[in-house]
């Protein structure tokens, strides 16, 4: 196989498929978004998506990336029943423009469930998501890859509604002797 031609160097690592898009997208609560693709451009052998991706820990029931992942879906920490699913503790506060923000653990309770974990950063008063990173592994039910991790981080649009500033989506899969690692990137 010629490396150079497929992609990747002699280490057999690189870059085997980029998209990128730009897009205007407006969202009316609960269900009702509209995207207009102002432009894409892909590069490798169209396996990618090139649509956004925002995941909504405001939701009780997350789909990651598409329900062909994750059919059943997962329990965000922030869901109405969260306690009964996770373990929570303080590990700090940090201030932020002036805001008190909360860094907090999420552990799950019980092993083979659908849960998240890893941190959560909230604004203390407000309660509002300032940034996390949360992982899931195949051993939480992640179908297809091994290890997906979330990381967001959000900012105010106005002083009574904030939204996601930018995510990062990294996955791991080793199957049949392949490791592929991918990142999708949304801001």
């Amino acid at each position: 196989m010629d490396y150079a031609e497929a992609g990747i160097d002699t280490t057999r690592g690189g870059i085997l498929f980029l998209s990128e898009s730009l897009s205007d997208i407006s969202v009316e609560r609960p269900r009702h978004v509209i995207q207009r693709v102002i432009s894409s451009r892909q590069s490798g052998g169209g396996l990618g998506f090139d649509f956004p991706i925002f995941i909504d820990f405001y939701q009780s029931n997350i789909p990651l990336v598409s329900r062909q992942f994750t059919p059943r879906g997962y329990i965000s920490p922030l869901a109405n029943q969260a306690l009964h699913y996770y373990d929570f503790h303080l590990q700090g506060t940090f201030s932020d423009n002036g805001a008190t923000v909360n860094r907090i653990s999420v552990t799950p309770k019980r092993k083979q469930e659908p849960l998240f974990s890893g941190y959560i950063n909230i604004v203390s008063g407000s309660w509002r998501i300032h940034s996390l990173d949360l992982v899931v592994t195949s051993q939480q039910q992640l179908q297809i890859f091994d290890s997906m991790e979330i990381t967001q981080i959000h900012a105010p649009l106005t002083d009574s509604v904030w939204k996601i500033r930018n995510q990062t989506i990294r996955f791991r899969l080793n199957q049949l002797g392949f490791k592929l690692r991918g990142t999708f990137l949304d801001v």
